[in-house]
């Protein structure tokens, strides 16, 4: 480790002060996370954690990539840490992002809030919703702010479909599918080992889980399984690591308003990286459906009737999506999804066939990549308010990332994935 004054300095109690950030963990993710949150004013990077001097300086030169010339004279320089246990327990950083393996957000977690950190953690949280709620509980007894990197809830098209299912636009939710077709991960990677990733559902299914919850309800039955790998992917995966399927489901019994909506969640890790991937929800909605395109959602697909008096507030909405990323669009977005909201809310009796209206609609936003930075940044920004306004809970509570966690832990034990004791 090398000391400077970035880690000496007491804890800032300002409320308008940057945030001091330490990023704990150099993998691909800590480099995406250093470039998208580096424009931001309201946070500094003082602290860096990773296993070699190269994926360290790695992190350290994507930030300084994409920061502002105006914001670079007042930062300072950023102390490097060999191990991550070291940075959550270093003077001087307010916030510690953990963006290590699944196995090691936990223990880290604990770590930090015990030094006074507020903590951003990245999806999974731990391999244990248990954990996770120990975690929780401990930043909740110390006045820190902890949440889990489930940036989906965020994105403009997640917050229409919500909206719709809420208002009932097009008619109760009778079942969905999502598929999640994505490239193949590396061999060697700590992916394929269940002791430090949880699996496919719990490192990655997590992220889809919070969605289907806030459009169907909360998860009153489920099963699951794996798929067997197939020659052409076994061969790319040593035995070594086999203890995470490549091919994984969950069918899904998601309550919400006394009815209950089947949902099929199904993840494979066996796309040859020259095909793209490929993700996809479709829903089916008694009245019409509804498709969305992208894991980053990009594009929205509606088509059938909903109710005449619904009707401008549907269309408000859609022509409301901003095509742009941005945090201030995200932000102006909102007050289209109350609007359409509050009038399914409004109690209109139950329309007959002849009050019903066509819509069809297909919305597709610009630069993917900039979305995904964008969702990042709001995820950030809510930590920021939550470390500045004690009791803030954000758009995705730790509530809902451990009922996520939960969810996908019963399931990875239904396709019998050996867990870490």
């Amino acid at each position: 480790m090398q000391a400077n004054e970035a880690v000496r300095q007491p804890a800032q109690s300002n409320h308008t002060a940057p945030l001091r950030i330490g990023i704990a963990g150099a993998g691909a993710f800590a480099v995406f996370l250093a470039e998208s949150l580096a424009p931001l004013p309201a946070c500094r990077l003082v602290a860096v954690a990773g296993r070699t001097p190269a994926k360290r300086q790695a992190v350290l030169n994507a930030w300084r990539s994409r920061r502002p010339p105006t914001l670079m004279p007042t930062d300072p320089e950023p102390t490097m840490f060999d191990d991550a246990r070291d940075l959550a327990v270093a003077e001087g950083v307010d916030a510690v992002l953990i963006a290590t393996p699944p196995h090691l957000h936990a223990p880290l977690a604990e770590a930090a809030i015990a030094a006074g950190k507020h903590v951003l953690l990245e999806k999974p949280g731990a391999l244990r919703a248990a954990d996770l709620q120990r975690a929780a509980d401990m930043a909740r007894e110390r006045q820190r702010a902890l949440l889990v990197n489930l940036v989906m809830p965020h994105s403009p098209i997640v917050q229409a479909v919500q909206a719709l299912m809420t208002a009932g636009a097009l008619g109760p939710a009778d079942m969905a599918v999502l598929h999640n077709q994505v490239h193949q991960v590396q061999d060697g990677h700590w992916f394929w080992d269940a002791r430090q990733s949880g699996g496919i559902l719990v490192e990655h299914g997590v992220h889809f889980f919070e969605v289907g919850r806030r459009w169907f309800g909360q998860p009153v039955a489920w099963h699951a399984g794996a798929a067997a790998t197939d020659a052409a992917v076994a061969a790319q995966v040593s035995q070594a690591d086999a203890s995470v399927p490549a091919r994984v489901w969950a069918t899904v019994i998601h309550e919400g308003g006394g009815a209950q909506v089947p949902v099929h969640y199904y993840h494979g890790f066996v796309r040859p990286q020259e095909v793209p991937e490929d993700t996809a929800w479709q829903i089916l909605c008694r009245y019409g459906r509804v498709n969305v395109y992208g894991w980053v959602p990009t594009r929205l697909e509606i088509e059938g009737t909903v109710p005449a008096t619904l009707a401008p507030a549907v269309e408000q909405i859609l022509d409301a999506l901003p095509l742009e990323p941005s945090i201030e669009a995200m932000s102006g977005f909102h007050n289209a999804v109350q609007a359409l909201t509050q009038a399914g809310a409004a109690g209109h009796p139950a329309p007959s066939p002849d009050s019903r209206v066509p819509v069809r609609r297909v919305v597709e936003l610009r630069d993917r990549q900039g979305w995904y930075t964008a969702l990042v940044q709001a995820r950030f920004l809510d930590l920021l308010q939550a470390a500045r306004q004690p009791g803030f809970r954000g758009l995705v509570t730790a509530e809902d990332a451990i009922a996520d966690l939960a969810l996908a832990e019963a399931c990875t034990k239904a396709c019998a994935i050996p867990l870490s004791p």
